[in-house]
Formats: C-alpha cells, structure tokens, sequence
C-alpha cells in the first residue's frame, strides 16, 4: 500500500475548528447535487494561506488542466502499483500554482504547487466557508481514486 502524505505543507488533518480540514468525502449532499448534480463531497478540503505548498505523494504526473467549472488549475498523480497489482489516482484542486508538468515524475514530499481558490468554489454566495482562516475559498481539494490492472 502506497504511503501518502499530508498534502498542505502544516495542515492539521483534524476537522475544524481543531485542524484544517472543513468539508470531508461524502458531506453536503443537498449542496452538491444541486451546484453540480453530485451526490455529495468527492474528496478532502483542506484550508490553508494562499500559496501554501502542495506535497506529492511519489508517482507520475497524469493531468495538469484549469477547469473553471470543475477543479480550476489542477494536478492529478498516478501512484505506481503497490504489490496487489492496484494503484490510485490524486487530484490536488483548485491550485494558486503549479510547479509540474505532465509526464513528471514526482517524489514523496515534492512541492507540486501551491494552493489557491481557482475553479467552481463553494463560496460567495453560500455561507459554507464561514470564518475559514484563510479567507472564503482557498483551500486545496485532494481526491483519492483507486484504481486496479
């Protein structure tokens, strides 16, 4: 099994007001299939400052795209397969930055960008994001898939 890191440099992985994480897999239904026709939350929203540094988990870099409608400027890794034959696809969403390129190969621990507010945000007109520390949106969405052979 792949080891994965904590994806925002500092992050506190609790959820808060103890630690960063303000919306988890699954969470919001209503919200979600309303906004995008999703049935709920599709990853982790960790919050944190503009630019805060984005780690890699070790892989090869499958996707750098800006989808305004969807993650904005976004990454998305492919772990190599662990001894079952399977493998998992990350999405690091919404980024400020990006620092990789497709065809990358990344090392764990490797700043990939950094994070930001680009994309469809829950924000603005919605009171979800609160008193965020960071300020209304910017946050890094980090999505797990697994994926087998």
């Amino acid at each position: 099994m792949p080891t994965f890191k904590n994806p925002a440099k500092n992050a506190r992985l609790l959820k808060y007001p103890s630690g960063q994480i303000y919306q988890l897999f699954g969470e919001n239904v209503a919200l979600y299939q309303q906004a995008i026709g999703s049935a709920g939350h599709n990853g982790l929203d960790i919050v944190g400052q503009q630019g805060t540094p984005l780690i890699a988990t070790a892989g090869e870099i499958v996707e750098v795209k800006n989808t305004p409608e969807g993650y904005g400027k976004h990454i998305r890794i492919l772990t190599p397969p662990d001894v079952n034959g399977d493998f998992f696809e990350l999405v690091y969403g919404h980024c400020d930055t990006i620092s990789v390129q497709i065809g990358d190969k990344v090392i764990d621990n490797q700043v990939i960008g950094g994070m930001g507010n680009t994309g469809f945000i829950i924000s603005g007109s919605t009171p979800y994001w609160g008193n965020a520390p960071a300020g209304k949106g910017v946050h890094l969405h980090f999505g797990v898939a697994e994926c087998s052979t």
